[in-house]
């Protein structure tokens, strides 16, 4: 099929109306897939993203849409529409695959899923899953086909051998965290201190042979103490941002902050086509990103596409101080939660950036998320990237750093709920993916794996299934 015979299908599979415009038109002739994407020409964040092969078979939709109708079906009757609306497009699927849920979604009617198994286990990234909504609408789908290589092993490990070697080789690591009810089970403060379960082992394949981690990533860190710069400059002017040479031209809800995006009022764009990278230079070309904090109003994120190139050339003692003005500017106690990890001297010697990174860190103890980056532009001396710490800083102040139980409490009460079961696992080397089996925790007793161990009170701290 050539370009127009593409986005005709695409229409016609989107029931894309003539109150959207085309944003988005893009062959991957590598891929042989063609991408559409068109958006409500007076409601934004109203729009169709779709993928077709080159033989117009569906790959991938997602329409954010209106509110749907008032027509509302049934359960039964929204079942038979998801159906139908495969088998559309698939005749064959509903035998090359297995039925893997079809489930209630919260403010969104129900998705249903069916994927491909071996050895009467589910291989991940197979299948097709899809979103309809009340009215019957499909506003999500993705087929991801079939598997082609995989890997059954000669010989599998003994269930309980591979509990114990996992056991063996537990760790726990002392840490503060901050919880998320979207996303764990707990009681009590959101702030805690906790221990943290691990593995030395990134795999434990099926027949006992296993992967360690690259150790690096856990290399011991090089933290440096912070100490209270001399603050000469105002935030903006750190920045390089004039809020009066600029107009804001978006602004989005992302939950606990405010998305913002800013451009030069002089500005004129020459781009001009409908490529993905073209859609994105449009939206990205010369512009200033911020992140909000909802209540407080503090950045806690921006980063520079204005392309600034002076004529300095700081070095990194002068890239510090400005950092740590900024910092100290957003956090004026940063000192008693920073840390900052010395840099490589040979890192970024040649670039026009130089980076820092700083670790939160509380009562000695680390915690699990809390960092941040500040990014300086050495030829302008201006603060072009910057990712904050997730959370309230103060909030540290709640945690009591030393812990009530020991780590053997803790891992005792992680064997407790502890088990192993068997799944595919999709590895990909270069060019080329395979499955392979492997052994992984399970907590068959809880409605998630543990994430953490309360080091206060030992309760166990369940990550929610999705």
């Amino acid at each position: 099929m050539n370009l127009t015979e593409l986005r005709e299908r695409a229409l016609e599979i989107g029931k894309v109306t003539e109150d959207f415009d085309l944003e988005i038109e893009e062959l991957r002739l590598e891929d042989e897939v063609a991408c559409f994407v068109w958006k409500h020409r007076e409601y934004e964040d109203n729009g169709v993203w779709i993928e077709i092969s080159m033989n117009g078979t569906l790959l991938d939709l997602n329409k954010d849409l209106l509110s749907p109708s008032a027509l509302i079906f049934s359960e039964k009757q929204l079942y038979e529409k998801a159906i139908d609306f495969v088998l559309n497009h698939y005749p064959s699927a509903l035998h090359q695959f297995t039925l893997e849920e079809w489930k209630r979604e919260e403010n969104r009617g129900y998705r249903l899923s069916y994927v491909q198994k071996e050895e009467g286990l589910a291989l991940p990234h197979t299948g097709f899953w899809l979103s309809i909504l009340e009215d019957g609408e499909v506003v999500l789908f993705k087929y991801m086909g079939i598997a082609e290589d995989i890997r059954i092993p000669q010989f599998i490990m003994e269930k309980e051998k591979m509990k114990e070697r996992f056991l063996r080789e537990l760790e726990m690591e002392l840490q503060t965290t901050n919880l998320s009810n979207k996303l764990h089970d707990y009681t009590g403060a959101s702030s805690k201190l906790v221990y943290e379960p691990s593995f030395p082992f990134s795999d434990l394949f099926a027949d006992g042979t296993s992967v360690l981690k690259d150790v690096e990533e856990d290399a011991e860190e090089d933290l440096e103490l912070l100490s209270p710069p001399k603050i000469e400059r105002l935030l903006n002017e750190l920045i390089g941002f004039n809020e009066d040479e600029f107009e804001k031209i978006r602004e989005s809800d992302l939950g606990d902050e405010i998305g913002s995006v800013w451009r030069p009022k002089a500005f004129t764009s020459e781009v001009e086509g409908t490529s993905i990278n073209d859609f994105f230079q449009k939206r990205n070309q010369l512009t200033l990103k911020f992140k909000h904090d909802k209540k407080t109003n503090q950045i806690r994120g921006l980063f520079s596409f204005l392309d600034r190139k002076g004529d300095l050339f700081l070095n990194e003692e002068q890239c510090k101080k400005l950092a740590l003005e900024f910092l100290f500017s957003l956090y004026p106690n940063a000192d008693e939660f920073l840390r900052m990890v010395r840099r490589n001297s040979q890192d970024e010697e040649e670039g026009d950036f130089i980076h820092f990174h700083f670790n939160v860190h509380w009562g000695n103890v680390r915690n699990r998320f809390g960092s941040a980056w500040i990014g300086v532009n050495r030829t302008t001396g201006t603060i072009d990237h910057y990712l904050g710490p997730d959370m309230n800083l103060e909030d540290l102040k709640k945690i009591n750093p030393k812990p009530a139980i020991s780590m053997q409490e803790a891992v005792k009460n992680y064997q407790r709920y502890f088990d192993v079961k068997l799944k595919w696992k999709k590895e990909y080397k270069e060019q080329t993916s395979y499955y392979v089996m492997v052994y992984v925790p399970d907590f068959p007793k809880l409605d998630g794996k543990i994430a953490f161990i309360d080091a206060q009170n030992g309760e166990v701290i369940v990550s929610k299934d999705f």
